[in-house]
Order: C-alpha cells, then sequence, then structure tokens
C-alpha cells in the first residue's frame, strides 16, 4: 500500500503543475482593447483616424481615455468618434495553425491517391474496351 501512494504522489504533483501552467497561460492570450474611429486628423505629418489602447477596462472604453494627445477642442471632437470595446482570445488563433497545416496536408494525400486512382481506372478502361482483357 505505501509503495502505491509513494508511486501516485509524483504524478500527482506532475498534474498539479501541467495544471496551474496551463491556467496562468490561458490569461496571455486574451486581447481585450478598445477602439477609437474618429474623423482624420494630421499629427506630425500622419493623418491618423483609429486610435486603440490594449489591456483597458470596458467602461473605460471612451474618447477622452483612449485618444492621445487629445485636440485642443477635445469635446467637439470626441463627439464624432464611435468607440466600441474589442476581446478576443488569440490562443484559438494559435490553434488553428497546425489544423490548417494538417487540412493542406491531408489534402495533397488525397489530391495523390485521385491520381492514382484515375490512373488505374484508365488503365484498366485500355485493358478492357481497346485490348478486351479481363483483369484478373
Amino acid at each position: 500500500m505505501m509503495t502505491r501512494c509513494t508511486l501516485l504522489l509524483p504524478v500527482f504533483w506532475l498534474l498539479l503543475v501541467l495544471l496551474a501552467d496551463s491556467v496562468s497561460a490561458e490569461g496571455q492570450y486574451d486581447d481585450r482593447r478598445c477602439k477609437c474611429v474618429c474623423p482624420p486628423r494630421v499629427i506630425n505629418n500622419v493623418t491618423r483616424k483609429v486610435y486603440l489602447k490594449n489591456n483597458i477596462a470596458r467602461d473605460d472604453c471612451e474618447c477622452g481615455k483612449v485618444v492621445a494627445p487629445l485636440p485642443d477642442n477635445p469635446v467637439e471632437f470626441c463627439l464624432r468618434c464611435e468607440c466600441e470595446y474589442e476581446s478576443r482570445n488569440t490562443m484559438l488563433m494559435k490553434d488553428d495553425r497546425p489544423r490548417l497545416v494538417r487540412s493542406a496536408s491531408m489534402l495533397g494525400r488525397v489530391d495523390s491517391a485521385r491520381q492514382r486512382w484515375k490512373k488505374q481506372v484508365e488503365v484498366q478502361r485500355v485493358n478492357v474496351y481497346d485490348r478486351r482483357n479481363i483483369l484478373s
């Protein structure tokens, strides 16, 4: 009985560490931002109309806290801006890349199998209809 407990204890700790690592890594891929689309404005010879601020609370998603630097008349400028809060999990995007590679690889294999099958059918047609031989 004692040997079974001593064997299960390291396995338990390993699972606990892996679980804690996956939970901490999960938060790294959350992407929350506020995006404000405003009328075009020239700052340092660059025309800008989209302003982004990452890792911001939903309640703070407003023109005055996202647009920097604010123009001389911020109230009038902010009335013409549309701000929206965006939240997404980029872990899902990272997971899709290997799946796409596998899908492309599988499609390549299916295509090559289809080409081989078409060649076999062509050989059978030649043997049956032209030479009048039945394949055994």
